[in-house]
């Protein structure tokens, strides 16, 4: 009885817990998921066979909770007498697929070397990668979210790692910010620009100039992440507007030259170069250009409006804005 509503316990905790940076990996089999509320319904009758029969609807679509729950299921030997092998090949999958939950069963397992050979390194990554994902939290969310995924039996390899990263969260935006460099390059962590993206993003909504520009440069280029050009825009803006002058050039010869489907605005790019050039970058040849397409009345009406003035975002060619850091 204690197993069952343990297991009762981690599937409301699995449903009801709001995923970090899995929005496009979960969101695609969020409509295909028909066959959740009929397992639910044979759960709750203790309906083996009919839990494993709609469980495996479930997994023939590669739904990544199906995989969690198989895996939930073999550990706390429910409806299912798989060896933990398999538990792992199903938290495997569905970690893949960006359940933090997943991600922590899965280094708990190679904690401890069971049904995985033990390895400290595959579990230090796997508890690194749920954990980062978890920079918008607040703490003692934070610590329910590792207690519950590990049945309030952390191994020590995943504690160390939770109160190394929770030193980092607690510390400035600009150490957070620094982290993410870390992050991405895989210093002192396993390399990940996806979770890196989180943490610059994280900073950039508490308004740190260097994390917007960074952001905006990352969802820009797609490092590691979907090419996001209406969010890396309106990211440069925000940075350009904070008075970042790298962050206003940029935006400028993105205007004049209609860059990353931008549509060129020739008096809003020489207002914000000629903010860059006053910050002493060297941006005459690109404000040439912007000038070269404007009247001379309009460049010293700019000229003398260029403080006063702070356009608007640009506008783009195609504007199909989704989520940061997918």
């Amino acid at each position: 009885m204690q197993v069952r509503l343990a297991f009762l316990a981690l599937v409301v905790l699995v449903l009801l817990a709001p995923f970090q940076g899995t929005r496009a990996s979960e969101s695609g089999y969020e409509l295909r998921r028909e066959w959740f509320p009929q397992w639910g319904k044979a759960w709750a009758r203790s309906d083996c066979p009919a839990v494993r029969r709609h469980l495996a609807d479930g997994l023939n679509h590669g739904d990544p909770l199906a995989h969690e729950l198989s895996g939930i299921m073999i550990v706390t030997q429910t409806c299912s007498n798989e060896g933990l092998d398999r538990a792992a090949s199903h938290f495997l999958v569905a970690a893949e697929h960006g359940r933090d939950r997943s991600m922590l069963l899965l280094a708990k397992l190679h904690a401890l070397g069971k049904g995985v050979p033990a390895d400290v390194t595959e579990a230090r990554w796997w508890a690194q990668r749920a954990i980062l994902g978890w920079i918008d939290n607040p703490p003692t969310d934070r610590r329910e979210r590792l207690a519950s995924a590990m049945e309030n039996d952390v191994p020590m390899v995943i504690q160390q790692e939770f109160d190394r990263i929770e030193l980092i969260m607690a510390g400035s935006l600009q150490e957070k910010f620094e982290a993410a460099g870390q992050i991405e390059h895989g210093n002192g962590f396993k390399q990940d620009p996806q979770r890196a993206c989180l943490w610059r993003l994280s900073a950039a909504k508490d308004g740190l100039l260097n994390a917007q520009m960074a952001l905006a440069q990352q969802l820009l280029d797609g490092r590691g992440v979907r090419k996001n050009p209406e969010r890396g825009i309106e990211w440069l803006h925000r940075a350009a507007a904070g008075g970042s002058p790298d962050a206003q050039a940029q935006l400028g010869r993105n205007l004049t030259n209609g860059q990353f489907g931008v549509r060129k605005d020739f008096r809003s790019a020489y207002r914000w170069l000629s903010r860059a050039k006053t910050a002493g970058l060297e941006v005459e040849d690109i404000m040439a250009d912007a000038a070269a397409q404007l009247k001379p009345d309009t460049i010293h009406s700019l000229q003398q409006s260029a403080f006063e003035v702070t356009p608007g975002v640009p506008k783009m060619i195609k504007d199909a804005r989704v989520p940061e850091c997918d």
